[in-house]
């Protein structure tokens, strides 16, 4: 009995010893923020502001949320939320989401889909009004100038050589603010009057006048081609739109074999 007592004595000094080290320990790390018994790492604020622009004007805020949700949640403790019956409903059906939404997005990224070329041609000649446009649409190059008598001089260039000799020529002259080849458009209602103008007068592989922009830059268009409503692009032209979905294709594919498999696996049933 002595013996037991002695160990039970050990193992919960033990569990005081561990539990002390590890409060010790996230005290330690460096926090700029504490509520109650919570803190706020440095480490936890700097993973939040990766992925945000404006880090500064939103660090601030992030820490002040961070302080009234902990606030928030004592004061739920205390008026005995956690062990209301509404509480532990949304607690479960949470975990029950949370759980549900980590599977769907481990068996999307364990996927092993063919996507492949060949693969994406297949399914772009199998649904091909999938792809039918639903707007006209253009496909062109272009450059853009500062100056007037830049763009105009790019121009005359352009008429005497290829377009990618023309950009060559230009392109460590500072004269180049920017450029595309083979950008695809729809050209919609509300779209800049430029575009419109090289959709309505253009022919292929013509040349555009010089055109002024709303930021008071200037542009040379090279139509390369025109699309109207209900077209088909050739897929070269929209050969990653059609590989977007041809993979979204394949994962819900995926995801609906899975589910079968689940019917199977699991009891299941509607009383109606």
């Amino acid at each position: 009995m002595h013996s037991n007592r002695k160990i039970i004595r050990i193992i919960f000094f033990g569990f005081m010893i561990a539990y002390f080290v590890s409060c010790t320990e996230k005290k330690e790390e460096k926090y700029i923020a504490k509520v109650g018994d919570s803190y706020l790492t440095e480490a936890e604020v700097d993973r939040a502001m990766s992925s945000n622009v404006d880090s500064s004007k939103f660090r601030e805020e992030y820490i002040r949320q961070w302080i009234e949700d902990e606030l928030l949640y004592l004061a739920a403790k205390k008026d005995g939320i956690l062990s209301s019956k509404d509480y532990k409903s949304l607690t479960e059906q949470s975990s029950k989401m949370t759980a549900n939404s980590l599977l769907i997005k481990n068996i999307m990224e364990n996927v092993k889909i063919n996507d492949d070329s060949s693969s994406v041609r297949k399914y772009f000649m199998d649904n091909p009004d999938e792809f039918k446009l639903t707007q006209p649409a253009i496909l062109y190059n272009y450059a853009a100038f500062k100056k007037y008598s830049d763009a105009e001089k790019f121009k005359t260039s352009l008429l005497q050589n290829n377009w990618d000799d023309a950009i060559d020529k230009i392109l460590h002259s500072g004269e180049l603010i920017d450029s595309g080849e083979e950008v695809f458009l729809y050209v919609v209602k509300n779209s800049p009057d430029i575009y419109s103008k090289v959709y309505k007068t253009l022919v292929q592989n013509q040349i555009s006048e010089v055109m002024e922009t709303f930021d008071s830059h200037f542009i040379v268009f090279q139509l390369l081609e025109k699309y109207d409503k209900n077209e088909v692009p050739n897929l070269s032209v929209i050969y990653d739109l059609v590989k977007e979905r041809y993979i979204a294709q394949q994962r819900e594919l995926a995801y609906k074999s899975y589910i079968k498999q689940l019917y199977s696996d699991y009891s299941s049933s509607i009383e109606r």
